[in-house]
């Protein structure tokens, strides 16, 4: 089993390296920008007065500057450079008439062309600064200079600790960066003032011509590395997912922050699902095709019709919002008579109390009858089945007069993970708000798995419980809770097992829907958020440590197989 497992992770990174270039295509080549709804202001600046400096700094953050695969920035040329330049002067500089002037859209696409080329065009603005006849783009042209000259420091945007002589090298390129800022001069100025200042850039230039000159090996590295994609993996190979554009943390650091709320979620709601979905699996595979398995089929698969964002709404509305509850229904203090459009009579509130009572005991005249007439019945565990099963009814049935009379009753809170004053509560107070506050979230998430998991168990069983070494059990004079327990549930579990790999990314995700209706602050809500304000590096961290759980929930499940089923081999 080692050697297939080895295997298997070894399979992972290909398959990984796929579902990454699936996600970083889908996120870029989707309208818009990355970070859009979050640089608003930005963008309205750079519209107005040209590429601004925050967001210039903004895009190199996140490599929006860079060509997504191919990077063939250095076989520009200087006739491509000059009509750039030469659009933007004549939109921004020129008094031009509005059929000569260039559109809005062009002139800003060039503007952004012009910044991303950035050292790549250096030696072409260096000559237009110098040689052309008109002084607007000579101007212009030194003014981008002194910021496409400029080099980006070493890991500027990352989170980790920089090394001394990191800093050190750091420390130079911002001095270079800061003196070459200032070679610039006022549009208008005299002869003399723009010859001294292109006095300095010549110098600098002839120092510096070497960063500008790339060999065969310079072209093939730029060609695939320079490149967002291949940013982006080098970071990753480094478990670095960026940082996020809304507040500048790290992602990594955001999703562990999150994660702990969508795992006490999911989890938990997985737990659920195969402790209640098996059992009926069972029940219904023993007793098919009886009035119960066809009663349970049709109330499973009608819970598994409705939709979730209406059962959390439904759910929301008429158990968390209205009176508080009581065992016995009374009438709402006057504070709680104001979430009430009509407020009931008292004898209706009565009469809702017995109506209760009067159900409780019908079942209790029901088991009592069962109770005298079958011996089965009088076992402790019966017993106890029977006394929480009155207790259910009786709180049930209470809670459903209660909501009749008033619309509403509130037993659980409207959302959140736990209480405002949590940090003042000791650790089974905590532990106990958090489940009060799951509650709802948690049905949520279950009620639609219990279908499918349920049939899935069936469907294996019914296969197992004919299946010829099952007879010899029976043969043996075992008795059928037995066969079906030890013998046959088993290896009628592998069909749901294939479906654990399915389930273990909700780890992650959790319900979108259901995070954002009851405002748990977990990974679901985090996404939503990320895909809204186009926040880049988030939305690809979530959607990556998804795949990566995937993966290793298929694995699992195939080695879950051998687990339950002697017979399978990895050999």
């Amino acid at each position: 089993m080692l050697q297939y497992i080895l295997k298997r992770l070894l399979l992972m990174i290909p398959t990984f390296f796929v579902v990454s270039l699936v996600i970083f295509l889908v996120l870029n080549l989707a309208p818009g920008r990355p970070g859009q709804a979050g640089q608003q202001g930005i963008q309205q600046a750079d519209e107005s007065q040209g590429q601004s400096e925050a967001y210039r700094i903004f895009k190199e953050q996140f490599n929006l500057d860079k060509p997504v695969f191919i990077n063939t920035r250095f076989s520009v040329d200087q006739g491509e450079v000059e009509e750039l330049v030469t659009l933007i002067v004549d939109h921004r500089l020129r008094d031009l008439p509005d059929d000569r002037r260039p559109p809005v859209a062009q002139a800003i696409e060039a503007q952004e062309r012009v910044e991303d080329l950035g050292n790549y065009i250096v030696p072409h603005l260096y000559r237009l600064a110098r040689d052309h006849q008109d002084p607007d783009v000579r101007w212009f042209a030194t003014a981008r200079l002194a910021v496409n000259a400029r080099r980006k420091l070493i890991n500027e945007f990352s989170s980790a600790q920089q090394p001394p002589s990191v800093r050190a090298q750091n420390l130079a390129i911002d001095l270079e960066n800061t003196q070459i800022a200032q070679w610039r001069y006022p549009r208008g100025a005299d002869a003399a003032t723009q010859r001294a200042v292109m006095d300095k850039w010549g110098a600098w230039m002839v120092e510096h011509q070497g960063r500008f000159e790339y060999s065969a090996s310079d072209k093939a590295a730029i060609l695939l590395t320079d490149t967002r994609f291949a940013r982006y993996w080098a970071n990753l190979i480094r478990l670095d997912l960026g940082v996020s554009n809304l507040d500048r943390r790290p992602v990594l650091d955001k999703i562990v922050e999150k994660l702990r709320y969508s795992v006490t979620l999911s989890f938990g709601s997985i737990i659920l699902i195969y402790i209640i979905a098996v059992p009926l699996g069972i029940f219904s595979a023993v007793k098919r095709d009886s009035k119960a398995d066809k009663l349970l089929t049709v109330i499973l698969f009608m819970l598994y019709s409705l939709p979730t964002f209406f059962v959390g709404l439904l759910l929301l509305k008429l158990l968390s919002v209205g009176p508080a509850f009581h065992l016995w229904p009374r009438m709402p203090t006057p504070d709680e008579q104001t979430l009430l459009s009509g407020l009931p009579s008292e004898q209706a509130v009565q009469l809702g109390g017995l109506a209760a009572a009067a159900l409780t005991l019908l079942y209790v005249a029901h088991s009592a009858r069962k109770l005298f007439s079958d011996p089965a019945e009088r076992t402790p565990a019966r017993l106890l089945i029977r006394i929480s099963l009155i207790a259910l009814i009786f709180i049930g049935s209470s809670a459903l007069a209660q909501i009749v009379l008033f619309g509403g009753v509130s037993i659980f809170p409207t959302g959140n993970f736990e209480s405002v004053d949590a940090r003042n509560m000791t650790v089974l107070e905590h532990l106990a708000d958090i489940a009060v506050h799951l509650v709802l979230p948690m049905i949520c998430l279950t009620y639609g798995g219990l279908a499918v998991i349920s049939r899935y168990a069936r469907s294996g069983l019914l296969d197992v419980i004919h299946a010829d070494y099952i007879r010899p059990a029976r043969a043996k004079g075992l008795s059928e809770p037995v066969v079906i327990l030890k013998h046959a549930v088993r290896n009628g579990m592998i069909p749901i097992l294939t479906l654990l790999g399915a389930l273990l990314p909700t780890l992650v995700g959790g319900s979108v829907v259901i995070e954002i209706i009851y405002n748990i602050p977990g990974l679901g809500l985090f996404l939503f958020t990320s895909i809204t304000l186009r926040d880049y590096n988030a939305v690809m961290g979530v959607l990556l440590i998804s795949s990566a759980l995937t993966l290793f929930g298929i694995l699992l499940s195939d080695i879950s197989y051998a687990l339950v089923d002697p017979r399978i081999s990895f050999k």
